[in-house]
């Protein structure tokens, strides 16, 4: 994938390219901007950009010379990836510190990319900061976090910050039409659920996720079958998709009450049933319902048993 293929981050793009054309390499990157919506491959394909062999300064990195190959399967010897998804430790960073200060084996940088970090621990930040002031000039760090308030204000301040924007979701549902090939219905619903994220347009079973949202929103609306209802609500195999899904809902329905355009509404395509609901179920108890589902998110991420987390969603969101 090269930066072409990136949705909705142009002015991104354009700051790295135009470094790269001018000759203006900064020492250390901090993209920073939501989950989901690029850093990490704008990252990836900026160190190709750096390293192609066969690109015109001008333009984007080829994508198919041995260097991109190499980077873009993260086994190329000058580009160094941490990806932990948990805390990143200060022995890591020290190794980092090593593999910077070696001559690039075959290219003009050496790129070292961390994707979280914000799991840099307290410790692995002050280490790094030292790193960064003894950096070589054919050297380049790209920081990438969903959370830059996490990052050491000495570390913001040595590095060119690179701003990541939520995608829009017409851009969403282009790509999810000309790419997925999804029918404009399809698309544009699931455009407004995917809320600003091409990743998790990528990597959602959309079959899977669209039949468990219409069997969650079938046991909030259709309430008279009460014994069907339960047994539908306790085979439900995914707690968390569930408790999204109802999150989602209960909002859309809070903003309509509220008087907030539809335009806003996550479950775009349900406008009709967001409405009805609207009209039998008072602003309190939504409010109770969401304070509700998201404690319960809380509660599963804590390893608190389903069984119970089940049986006490069933009873709350019974009671409207």
């Amino acid at each position: 994938m090269a930066f072409k293929e990136i949705i909705g981050q142009d002015a991104a793009i354009r700051t790295l390219l135009a470094a790269k054309r001018k000759g203006k390499i900064a020492p250390v990157y901090l993209f920073y901007g939501p989950d989901g919506v690029g850093k990490f491959l704008a990252a990836k394909n900026f160190a190709k950009l750096l390293n192609c062999t066969n690109h015109s300064v001008e333009k984007d990195c080829c994508d198919v010379c041995n260097h991109c190959k190499q980077i873009e399967n993260e086994n190329y010897p000058d580009v160094f990836f941490i990806k932990d998804d948990d805390t990143i430790k200060i022995e890591q960073v020290r190794d980092m510190k090593w593999q910077l200060a070696l001559k690039p084996v075959s290219s003009s940088f050496k790129v070292i990319i961390i994707k979280n970090a914000s799991f840099l621990s307290h410790q692995a930040q002050s280490a790094l900061l030292k790193t960064l002031e003894d950096m070589q000039f054919n050297a380049v760090c790209v920081l990438v976090t969903s959370n830059i308030s996490t990052m050491l204000p000495t570390i913001i301040s040595r590095a060119e910050l690179i701003r990541f924007f939520q995608i829009k979701s017409e851009d969403i549902k282009n790509f999810l039409q000309d790419k997925l090939s999804f029918t404009d219905n399809q698309a544009e619903a699931m455009s407004h659920i995917f809320d600003g994220s091409i990743r998790a347009s990528k990597t959602t079973d959309i079959e899977s996720y669209m039949d468990s949202r219409e069997r969650v929103f079938d046991f909030i609306i259709n309430k008279n079958d009460i014994s069907r209802r339960k047994k539908d609500f306790f085979d439900f195999k995914n707690l968390n998709d569930m408790l999204n899904i109802m999150i989602t809902w209960y909002r859309d329905v809070l903003l309509y009450k509220a008087g907030i355009s539809k335009n806003f509404f996550i479950n775009y395509d349900r406008i009709v049933d967001i409405e009805k609901c609207g009209v039998n179920i008072e602003a309190e108890t939504l409010v109770n319902h969401l304070g509700f589902l998201l404690n319960s998110k809380i509660m599963l991420e804590e390893n608190v048993s389903p069984k119970l987390i089940y049986n006490s969603l069933f009873i709350e969101t019974n009671q409207s």
